[in-house]
């Protein structure tokens, strides 16, 4: 049953979703929705820090997530 366990996966370690820009944290979400065969991540975190991205886009692209009903 999907309500007893959580759902947990990272975004920025993946060779095809590296970085956290606005984009990638979108298609690795996606991607891993997919994979699981869910459609909801109950736990998504950031792998790593990317300071080639502003926090204010990273923070941005998760709450859009959240928003969405994805996260």
């Amino acid at each position: 049953n999907r309500s007893d366990i959580v759902v947990a996966t990272k975004v920025g370690a993946h060779p095809d979703y590296k970085g956290l820009s606005a984009a990638t944290i979108k298609g690795a979400a996606e991607q891993s929705l997919r994979r699981l065969g869910t459609d909801h991540i109950d736990l998504y975190y950031t792998h790593f820090d990317d300071e080639t991205v502003p926090v204010e886009e990273i923070i941005t692209a998760l709450d859009q997530l959240v928003k969405d009903g994805k996260v």
